[in-house]
């Protein structure tokens, strides 16, 4: 389905790097990378669940505040 992405997960914690570092955020993590990277700290990110663009947008919606990273995966739009 066009309108989903693979999530692995979705949560609350504080930036660990950059910019926003020790700042709070939002980490949308998408699942389905292939690269297996060794110093990977989220093995677990292979598998995923498909989730709708428009119920991604209200979990994060209702923590507009904070700033949204998303991380992981290998997001693809088929087409």
């Amino acid at each position: 389905m066009k309108s989903t992405l693979m999530v692995s997960e979705v949560f609350k914690s504080c930036q660990g790097e950059g910019k926003y570092q020790g700042t709070p955020v939002i980490f949308l993590r998408l699942a389905g990378c292939t690269r297996r990277c060794d110093f990977c700290d989220s093995k677990y990110h292979i598998n995923g669940k498909k989730i709708p663009f428009k119920q991604l947008y209200g979990m994060m919606y209702k923590n507009i505040s904070s700033t949204i990273v998303i991380t992981g995966g290998e997001p693809y739009y088929n087409v």
